[in-house]
């Protein structure tokens, strides 16, 4: 609703009023409030309102009504010389932006169009004045969202002055800068705020957007805590009318979470790209829709061709392999595209330019869509040439040691045998001379004891040549097994009984019962002869113990001594061939003895261990199976 308040000082202007002007309406009332009602009640536009008549009433009452609602006003004069004081303060008052119309009550007509014209500039007037004052509202709504919005945005939005001094910064960049409060930055120079080794570069970008530029630029800040942090910002020359001069308007991220992950992801590909060339690989992404291959600069040095002439083409590649190797990577290459391999695995000759071939081991995945078509294959090659130099010449020199172990016991086949002839007949010569001097009367007992020395190293050196006989039938997988039923416990009395009379350590033998197995009776009688003599050897003339526990499945034979023990470094070797725990220069012997234990029971299925500390003795424990 639009208003115009009309002030008529005189009776004859408000009775020219009330007669010309049907649309104005009139009110007796003196309070600016109850005028202020009486114009909201009346639903059609109000153009005027006369208050009434007299000098100061009218000024005071629009006073009042302009200090509560500024509704444009008109004076209505007929004879303004006689209302000088009034004109005065009219002018002087708020309300005296206002038009005077001062024209004779006879002039009906003039004063008419006068009144029409004034009411008409009045509310034209108020118009303009209500167009500017919401145009005013809603700049400071429209300022007040805007701070708000900036004030909670998650980003730093700063202002920046020409010489550096900060402006504004909202929360964001407070916290960014570890300020407690905007007190703490704002009016201070920035630039001491960005880390020494970017603050040059900070000065130049500040000093390109006061020029009018569009800047952006990734930096490092020293907050007030000393919290060093990625910024990466977007900065635009904005005009400060207040300072009438050109700011640095900026919104900055924090991006060091990004910069971390970044330098992580860059320290990874320097560690895979140094690995990679220390074991001379290489990667590639072949991009199967396009056929273009993607290749590392290592895989220019696996196929020997200079920077950049690697072709990305498949069918290129595939011509540069050796022609023997061609087809077979072709088939690879088909049945991992189709799903019939899992993978791409193959290792095949390349063709370099000088001629000479070069192995590479390929590895490769098939990545496909969500109907199963492959997309591309990354993969992984390397230069494997070296192992396939290394690999053939161990090829050869395996040969080679097969034949010479073949040559080897060959020859110690053929010594055994040819030894054992003379052997024999020396052992019978030397019996028959024993039994000869045992049996004469007068013959010396000094060449009795020599006749039985000579026996007793006859066997020495019979055992000998049959422990040569044995590595040269059990090394080649010639050991012979003929496993009958026989009593363990047996055997065991035997060996102990026929091992006693010669050793001058006592030898006790702990056994409940027979213990009946499958087994071969000869070779048990070498395992157990071979550990008594072991025991026998180092045991320094103490105590030796023979124990057999047995079960329904398995039999369980230990030999203890309490002599030197074996070093724990040493318990692994003692069963190789030739091997000693104790130097040879003290005791004699091959280095068979266990050796042929640990085969002759591996062939039986069963387990041979060594339980020894130094200075404490050792137990040899051996565990058979009752049926082989």
């Amino acid at each position: 609703m639009e208003s115009v308040i009309c002030i008529a000082v005189d009776v004859p202007t408000a009775a020219l009023l009330r007669e010309g002007h049907p649309e104005v309406a009139f009110t007796d009332e003196s309070s600016p409030a109850r005028i202020l009602a009486r114009l909201r009640e009346r639903k059609e536009t109000v153009n005027a309102v006369v208050l009434g008549t007299g000098v100061e009433e009218p000024l005071r009452l629009s006073e009042e009504l302009h200090a509560l609602d500024p509704i444009p006003a008109v004076l209505i004069l007929s004879e303004p010389a006689r209302h000088l004081g009034l004109l005065r303060q009219w002018r002087l008052s708020p309300v005296g932006s206002g038009e005077v119309r001062c024209r004779s009550i006879t002039e009906e007509e003039a004063l008419t169009a006068e009144l029409a014209q004034a009411i008409a500039g009045a509310k034209l007037r108020r118009r303009n004045e209500l167009v500017q004052r919401k145009a005013e509202e809603a700049a400071t709504r429209s300022e007040t969202r805007l701070r708000t919005l900036i004030h909670n945005e998650p980003e730093c939005v700063k202002l920046v002055s020409p010489d550096g001094t900060l402006l504004e910064m909202n929360a964001a960049g407070l916290a960014m800068v570890e300020a407690d409060s905007a007190q703490a930055v704002v009016g201070k120079k920035v630039f001491p705020l960005i880390a020494p080794e970017h603050r040059e570069a900070f000065q130049n970008m500040h000093a390109r957007v006061i020029q009018g530029h569009h800047e952006s630029l990734e930096f490092e800040t020293v907050g007030l805590r000393g919290t060093r942090r990625w910024l990466e910002t977007c900065a635009v020359p904005f005009g400060d009318e207040a300072e009438g001069a050109v700011v640095h308007l900026a919104v900055t991220r924090d991006v060091t979470a990004r910069k971390q992950a970044e330098q992580e992801i860059l320290e990874r590909d320097q560690r895979l790209r140094l690995a990679l060339e220390a074991a001379h690989m290489g990667t590639w992404n072949w991009d199967i829709r396009s056929d273009k291959i993607m290749w590392s600069d290592e895989m220019e040095t696996l196929f020997g061709v200079q920077r950049g002439e690697l072709s990305d083409s498949c069918e290129d590649y595939l011509r540069m392999l050796s022609p023997e190797d061609r087809a077979e990577t072709e088939r690879a290459l088909t049945e991992a595209l189709d799903g019939t391999r899992p993978s791409y695995s193959l290792e095949h000759r390349v063709l370099w330019p000088d001629g000479s071939l070069h192995w590479i081991e390929c590895r490769g995945q098939v990545f496909r869509d969500e109907q199963g078509k492959p997309l591309r294959m990354a993969g992984i090659s390397a230069d494997i040439s070296e192992r396939k130099r290394m690999e053939e010449e161990r090829s050869h020199l395996v040969d080679e040691l097969r034949q010479a172990v073949k040559v080897r016991d060959e020859f110690l086949s053929i010594a055994s045998h040819e030894l054992r002839t003379p052997l024999t007949t020396l052992t019978l010569q030397v019996d028959g001379l024993i039994h000869l001097l045992s049996s004469t009367s007068g013959m010396s007992e000094r060449l009795l004891s020599r006749a039985r020395t000579i026996r007793r190293q006859a066997d020495r050196l019979e055992s000998l040549v049959s422990g040569l006989l044995d590595v040269s039938r059990v090394d080649p997988g010639q050991l012979q097994l003929q496993p009958e039923n026989v009593d363990l416990a047996r055997v065991a009395k035997d060996v102990v009984e026929r091992l006693t009379p010669e050793c001058g350590s006592p030898i006790s033998l702990q056994v409940n019962g027979p213990v009946v197995g499958y087994w071969d009776p000869l070779r048990l009688d070498q395992v157990l002869a071979n550990l008594l003599s072991n025991a026998l050897k180092y045991g320094q003339g103490k105590p030796i113990d023979v124990s057999l526990q047995a079960s329904a499945t398995e039999v369980i034979l230990a030999v203890r001594d309490q002599g030197f023990g074996i070093a724990p470094a040493d318990r692994a070797r003692i069963f190789e061939r030739f091997e000693r725990a104790v130097s040879e220069r003290h005791f004699g012997g091959l280095g068979l003895g266990l050796w042929i234990v640990r085969q002759i029971v591996d062939a039986v299925h069963g387990t041979i261990v060594c339980d020894s500390r130094p200075g404490a003795g050792s137990t040899f424990t051996v565990v058979l199976p009752r049926s082989v």
